[in-house]
């Protein structure tokens, strides 16, 4: 997955807010077939980092064994230790 440098934010709109403040978005760009027909290659995401996570949700995360590759999957259940993807 490639990523995208972030959308600077119009200044004349007041940032999104959370909990622990401001709510960090980005925008990436699917590589590989590994979640077609729900996602393309090509197909752009909105990311919001830090988002709960549900049974069922998209997720994006980290490669186990490559940390700067990221990967798109779906969420099936939590488990310890993390999620079961």
């Amino acid at each position: 997955m490639r990523e995208v440098p972030e959308v600077p934010e119009p200044a004349d709109e007041q940032p999104v807010r959370g909990l622990a403040g401001r709510v960090p978005f980005q925008v990436v760009e699917v590589t590989g077939p590994s979640m077609v027909p729900t996602l393309h290659h090509g197909d752009w995401l909105l990311v919001q980092y830090g988002a709960p996570v549900r049974p069922g949700d998209v997720v994006i995360l980290r490669h186990p064994f490559q940390q700067d590759l990221l990967v798109v999957k779906r969420a099936v259940e939590r488990r310890a230790g993390g999620w079961w993807v």
